[in-house]
Formats: structure tokens, sequence, C-alpha cells
């Protein structure tokens, strides 16, 4: 696995989040979309570990705000 900055983790996240939106408008059941949701799980345990708990439930809020 690769070592990701915590500013990268963030910036990917962001676009997952839109492209999260944009799954569950055009895409409702698709397989798409849960791989899209198990992506953003695994960012937020990313960037979780990257910074500790603090940062995590920043995270948590953003991923799903």
């Amino acid at each position: 696995m690769s070592h990701r900055t915590q500013r990268a983790l963030q910036r990917q996240l962001k676009r997952e989040c839109a492209h999260l939106q944009w799954l569950e408008q055009h895409l409702p059941q698709s397989a798409q979309l849960a791989q899209c949701r198990q992506r953003i799980r695994t960012l937020v345990a990313q960037c979780a570990a990257t910074e500790g708990t603090k940062q995590k439930k920043r995270c948590t809020r953003n991923a799903f705000s």
C-alpha cells in the first residue's frame, strides 16, 4: 500500500463523495454505487490512520455530509 499524505486523502475523499451523490441520483442499487461506498469507507479508515482518532471524526463528518 502506498503512503499517501493527509491532504491527498482528503482530496480523494471529496471526489468520491461527489461521485457517490451522482451515483445515488442516477444509478441507485448498482454495483458501482456499492463499490463507491466501499472506497469511501477505505479512505476514511486511511485518513484516520494517518492522523489518529481526532482526525477520524473530521474525515467521517466530511465523508457523509
